[in-house]
């Protein structure tokens, strides 16, 4: 394309464009400025995070909660101020009151005196209902009858296979040893022989629920149960 050049309405000349390499230019420059204005956006969006980003060090807890906990109704008890005393997540009442009317049969219906069980009660407010999970405040009998029928239900978990093939089979006559030992643990009747029978019957357990625990990955320290803090305390520090 020819462009005429004048001055004061003198013709000086006469001057020849390529108006496609112009369009070339224009449009590559226009996208080198948008390929700029983003890579600066970015580095400096990116530059405001880092600046503004707090790192803080949470610690997240997990306390076991517990169900079967029982509770006598009193005067004026509501179900929402039972729930609230020991959990103050308001839609977590909503669900253990439903759970507590569905596992006692209430019906929106509470009577005084009556006994109900409750649920979801974390393990820091099991004092308050005369509960302990902790196994070195009750008795070897109270921990072995727990620990046996808790096999029982969960070795339903093991799965065979040729890699623990072997494994499988040491548990399972050690197992069944324990089995036949309770068994005779709880026949006897003189004190002197049960007392002794119980410390072998717990050494024997705590190997048993070793090898539980490498082939399921389950550990009996797991098992969220709660129990009535006995009258006396026993004497020994842990039983696991």
């Amino acid at each position: 394309m020819q462009f005429d050049i004048g001055n004061n309405d003198h013709h000086i000349g006469t001057v020849t464009a390529c108006v496609g390499n112009v369009k070339k230019f224009m449009v590559i420059a226009a996208l080198g400025f948008c390929v700029l204005t983003t890579v600066g956006c970015s580095k400096e969006e990116k530059k405001v995070t880092q600046e503004n980003v707090v790192v803080r060090d949470y610690t997240y807890s997990y306390e076991p909660r517990y169900d079967d906990i029982l509770y006598e109704v009193k005067w004026g008890d509501t179900l929402t101020e039972i729930v609230a005393a020991y959990e103050s997540d308001y839609n977590k009442i909503l669900k253990y009151v439903d759970e507590i009317e569905r596992a006692n049969k209430l019906k929106g219906i509470l009577r005084e005196g009556i006994t109900i069980t409750l649920c979801g009660v974390p393990e820091s407010k099991l004092a308050d209902y005369g509960y302990t999970s902790d196994y070195s405040v009750i008795g070897y009998d109270v921990m072995v009858k727990d620990a046996y029928d808790w096999l029982l239900t969960e070795r339903a978990w093991i799965k065979e296979s040729p890699l623990n093939e072997e494994l499988v089979d040491k548990f399972n006559i050690d197992f069944t040893e324990f089995v036949i030992q309770y068994n005779d643990y709880l026949k006897e009747s003189d004190e002197v022989k049960k007392a002794k029978k119980l410390d072998a019957l717990v050494e024997l357990l705590n190997d048993v629920l070793d090898q539980f625990k490498t082939l399921t990955g389950l550990g009996f320290e797991q098992h969220h149960k709660a129990y009535p803090l006995p009258e006396e305390q026993p004497t020994y520090e842990t039983v696991l």
